[in-house]
């Protein structure tokens, strides 16, 4: 179906992302706001900007159970443009097709969906029209019929006030940026920029489609490194061979962070639904030993003992003042190197008689639960993050936001 409003195949749109922050910012996450719908029936969803998942959902009246979330939950009832699938259309073979299809009983074409912090949504594929407002510049909303789980049964262990997951991975050609190049001819790519936890304005951003590959003018540094090959995935692999820290590679052991190629496993995941990447422990521990080490001149020795931090976080400070922390880095195989921002280099958090606090911003993972490695969206602050799917890079800008 044609987006309403639509002049010619150019599409960029540009919307603002927000940091929501919980619990002193030991969890946050990244959305967007849209209006699903049509015109005057159009209803506010805000949705996770997630490069980890393939498939767009959100909760919908009647869910039972529901999780709490900011704004009223949809109501398909109230939009007229509502289109569930039906079994046997082509939108629904292609979901069925996947590990996310449950089946077409009582004639809808069903999903299912869990991740790894607990939460879960289940319901049925659906269209409908979404408003993508072009924040920035015009204001103009343009309105495109797209595909997306509406979840009548939702489960959310975690904090929000989001409504749902904007799925951004490309296994899927119901995924957004994948159907925007299959439907309507437009590039799949996508690049954002997200700005630092408890930052004032919250100015990130993201924008689709054409625009999306254009360096920002006036900032220098633009690197680029590609993204590794895993079939039909969809996930975006990063090929991480190394840290870096002030000065020094960490030097981590060959092939930790390699994709075992009998079966598909491990390897580095840019995954923005996550906020804190996650190391195996041949990663972790050097790494951690290294920052501790470089730190340690400069604060002394880390201390948890009366303000622990948050759960999962082993090296903390009481956070300085006029400090300039080492540099640290992700290292790819092709020697370009990812330098964290200054306020992605550490978590920082109060503690709960209102000390500012800061952490190693990075988690052990244990491999039994899956080997795969996660880099979250809290080591992106402040860079401005290009997915070019045409050419299948990543490429980013510092100090973007």
């Amino acid at each position: 179906m044609a987006p309403l409003g639509l002049g010619s195949l150019s599409f960029c749109r540009l919307l603002k992302v927000t940091t929501g922050y919980f619990h002193s910012g030991a969890q946050a996450e990244y959305y967007v706001e849209l209006s699903a719908g049509l015109d005057s029936n159009s209803q506010p969803v805000l949705l996770i900007v997630d490069t980890g998942s393939h498939f767009t959902w959100m909760q919908c009246k009647p869910c039972n159970p529901c999780y709490p979330q900011s704004s009223p939950v949809f109501n398909p009832g109230k939009s007229p443009n509502y289109t569930p699938q039906a079994p046997g259309s082509t939108s629904c073979n292609i979901l069925q097709s996947t590990g996310y299809g449950t089946g077409t009983d009582g004639g809808t074409c069903n999903y299912g969906l869990s991740y790894a912090d607990g939460s879960s949504s289940q319901g049925q594929l659906a269209f409908d029209n979404f408003y993508f407002g072009d924040y920035y510049t015009t204001h103009v909303a343009l309105s495109y019929q797209l595909p997306f789980g509406c979840g009548f049964s939702n489960v959310n262990p975690v904090p929000t006030v989001t409504s749902g997951v904007l799925g951004l991975a490309d296994e899927l050609s119901l995924s957004w940026p994948e159907y925007w190049g299959s439907a309507f001819g437009y590039n799949p790519s996508f690049t954002f920029c997200f700005a630092p936890i408890f930052s004032q304005p919250n100015s990130g951003w993201i924008i689709f489609a054409e625009g999306a590959t254009t360096p920002t003018q006036g900032v220098p540094v633009y690197s680029t490194t590609p993204i590794l090959d895993q079939g039909n995935d969809g996930m975006t692999y990063m090929d991480v061979v190394d840290f870096v820290v002030d000065t020094q590679l960490v030097g981590i052991p060959m092939g930790v962070f390699d994709i075992d190629p009998s079966d598909g496993s491990g390897g580095v995941i840019l995954d923005s639904g996550s906020m804190i990447s996650q190391m195996l422990e041949d990663a972790y521990d050097p790494f951690k030993e290294a920052w501790k080490n470089a730190m340690v001149p400069i604060l002394g020795e880390p201390d948890n003992s009366d303000t622990p931090g948050p759960p999962g976080f082993e090296l903390c400070w009481d956070y300085p003042n006029d400090v300039q922390l080492p540099d640290m880095g992700f290292v790819f195989r092709d020697q370009q190197v990812f330098y964290l921002s200054a306020k992605a280099k550490t978590l920082i958090y109060y503690s709960n008689s209102g000390r500012r606090r800061m952490c190693f911003p990075f988690q052990y993972k244990d491999r039994d639960s899956n080997p795969a490695m996660y880099w979250g969206s809290l080591n992106l602050h402040n860079h401005r993050i290009i997915f070019d799917k045409t050419n299948s890079l990543v490429s980013w800008q510092y100090n973007c936001c």
